[in-house]
């Protein structure tokens, strides 16, 4: 994951792309296969505990 920031990072020279926005979309699509995987394996008490 690291070297695909960096190659994002530094490889588009006309756009760049700032890290902060890769970790971003990076953690947007975590939340959203987490919160499907949730809903499908139905997860007592979640997402907030008991």
């Amino acid at each position: 994951m690291g070297l695909c920031t960096s190659v994002l990072e530094t490889s588009f020279t006309e756009q760049n792309t700032h890290a902060m926005q890769i970790l971003f979309i990076r953690q947007s699509a975590t939340r959203v296969v987490i919160g499907i995987l949730i809903v499908f394996r139905s997860v007592e008490h979640a997402p907030w505990g008991p």
